[in-house]
This record gives structure tokens, sequence and C-alpha cells, in this order.
């Protein structure tokens, strides 16, 4: 494969990271969204882009010579475009002009540092409706958890796992209350000592 191919493939690479449009990447660029393939392919001399392309967080190294110490893992983060705004109670919601993003969000947790527990037949209804069977919570091993986010909490001594809603008993430092988001159930009150906290920091729906 020649030079140019290798960094029109690079060229697609980083395109595909940004989440948006063959069309508004090449409005970005200066481009014809149909002239776009002969850069993808190495056909067209890609030096004319890098100005555009490093305001867009594109590393000139290595698109040119593909030498980059984090690259593959810069690559396999998912880039998701902000679409809009909404509020969190009732309210309006702001939704950008088509491939008008202004702000992008991404979603890379390291495998070493988080893990996926799965919300399984016996869960009951504590959780309902906000979490099911089959439901998948990544949690963090580091993240300190914070009132009101879902946690898994595991004893320390028994290593019982249950998934809860963290909160913080006033007056009580060495107490933690773990509550459930149906009301009928009762709060479980924990010394700090003897449980384990992991907050979720994703939750993926099945």
């Amino acid at each position: 494969m020649s030079i140019k191919s290798q960094i029109g493939q690079r060229l697609f690479k980083f395109y595909e990271t940004l989440g948006i449009s063959k069309s508004e990447f090449a409005r970005r660029l200066g481009k014809l969204p149909q002239n776009m393939n002969v850069y993808f392919t190495g056909d067209a001399d890609v030096l004319s882009l890098v100005e555009s392309l490093q305001a867009m967080g594109c590393d000139k190294d290595w698109l040119l010579t593909g030498k980059m110490d984090n690259i593959d893992a810069e690559l396999k983060t998912h880039r998701y475009p902000v679409i809009g705004t909404a509020a969190a109670g009732l309210g309006s919601l702001t939704v950008y002009e088509e491939n008008q993003y202004y702000e992008f969000a991404t979603i890379d947790y390291d495998p070493n540092t988080h893990f996926f527990v799965k919300v399984d037949k016996n869960n009951g209804t504590s959780m309902f409706p906000v979490l099911k069977e089959g439901d998948m919570i990544l949690c963090s091993q580091l993240k300190a958890a914070k009132p009101g986010e879902i946690v898994l909490a595991v004893s320390q001594k028994t290593q019982a796992g249950s998934i809860k809603v963290f909160a913080i008993v006033e007056g009580y430092p060495d107490i933690y209350a773990l509550k459930s988001y149906n009301q009928s159930t009762d709060v479980i009150m924990v010394n700090k000592d003897k449980v384990k906290i992991y907050p979720a920091v994703a939750i993926k729906y099945c």
C-alpha cells in the first residue's frame, strides 16, 4: 500500500471519530462532499487540509506518518455529538440545526478500573422502573460516590452485593444509607467500614 493511501486511510479514521456527516466534514474543510473520497483513498493531496484538520483536533504527525504513542486508544474512543439542550424538569428542548454540533462527548472508560454488573431476576422491584432484569451497570472502582447516585454496594464480609441509591446520613458520618426507587422498600443503613461502594457511571438498558 502506498504512503498516500495510508494517509488517506488515517484521514478516514479521523473523520469517523468526529461523529459528523461527510457533508459537514467537507464543509469544515472547504470542500465539496462528492470530492472527499479522493482524499480518503489518497488520490488527492491531504497536505492542503492539514491546517483545518488540526483545528478539528487531528494530530499532524499521526496523519502523515502514523506515529503517535496513544493513537490506538484515541481512535477507539467513541465521540458522540451533543445535539442540543433540555431542562432536567419540565422545560423547552433546544435542538441545534442539522450537523451544527458545537460540542462532542466521549465515552471512554478504562476496563482496568471499571466493570459491568448485570441486574438479575432476583433484583425484585426495589429499583423499578429505573432498573430491570438484564440491564447492565458500568461501575467505577476509583470514583467516590455522591448522594443520589446509583451504586453497587458490596459487603466486605460476605461479598453479597446490592444495587441501590447512595445517601449520606446527616449527623452520622460513619453510616451510609442505601435507598431504593420503590418507596415501599426499607432503607438499608450500613456502617461504611463494612461495605464497599462502586458508583455507576453508565447504564446500558436491555
